[in-house]
């Protein structure tokens, strides 16, 4: 156990909206390469079997675009200071 509990910097519950948050306004083809793309391509992944998958589950490119609006109120995480 260490003595650095509780560790603030995390983002759950909020992790997609840390992510839009972090995000929001970069070009598409960058916030793609961020999500997967990049991975996809350095460990030669079937793009479009993970893209189905994406598709299912999210996060999509499109979400993550979309600048969050209110940062919520019970998170600790300092990447929410960002752009709050």
């Amino acid at each position: 156990m260490g003595s650095d509990y509780p560790h603030d910097e995390g983002t759950y519950p909020y992790s997609r909206e840390a992510i839009r948050n972090s995000f929001a306004g970069l070009p598409y083809e960058e916030i793609a390469a961020i999500l997967g793309a990049n991975a996809g391509r350095v460990y030669g992944f079937d793009m479009a079997k993970m893209d189905a998958v994406a598709a299912k589950i999210g996060p999509t490119v499109a979400e993550i675009d979309e600048p969050l609006k209110e940062v919520p109120g019970d998170a600790t995480s300092p990447t929410f200071s960002r752009r709050a």
